[in-house]
């Protein structure tokens, strides 16, 4: 899985490079003598990359903000910063991306950490722990990101 994320990134940083690189060319001059840049029109295809990609920004309290793919978002009453995060499908053999994140557009979150593994209690959920620069449990607003097999 982690060599096909990659080479997914690889792809998507060598079609930005081809984009911005070729979409233009110099033709030479016009027939005044002044240099004349020329645009070609590039066809863009859209790739199944074979990946499906879910997500949720889940705040602080353990409110869903918004997402793709998600059932749910809950704390974990008793323990603070832990929560559990269902999808809507099993994501078991997935790869879980987390990180500490504001729920809104802008702004810097807490500086803290955070970790995903799969919820032991749901095959669907993906359980998240946060903590403090000291590694004390914290309640942080984060950011998770799962990329599954098709």
């Amino acid at each position: 899985m982690k060599y096909e994320i990659t080479n997914i990134l690889k792809s998507a940083i060598i079609t930005t490079t081809m984009i911005m690189g070729i979409s233009s060319a110099w033709a030479g001059t016009n027939g005044e003598g002044q240099s004349q840049l020329l645009a070609f029109p590039i066809a863009i295809q859209k790739t199944d990359l074979g990946v499906t990609h879910l997500s949720a920004i889940v705040n602080a309290d353990g409110k869903l903000i918004r997402g793709s793919g998600v059932k749910k978002a809950t704390a974990v009453a008793g323990s603070p910063g832990d929560y559990i995060v269902s999808f809507n499908r099993n994501i078991r053999n997935c790869t879980y991306v987390v990180s500490l994140g504001n729920p809104n557009s802008v702004g810097v979150p807490q500086p803290g950490t955070i970790s995903a593994t799969g919820a032991f209690v749901d095959v669907n959920g993906v359980y998240i722990d946060a903590n403090d620069t000291d590694g004390n449990p914290a309640e942080n607003p984060f950011h998770l990101h799962v990329f599954c097999n098709k």
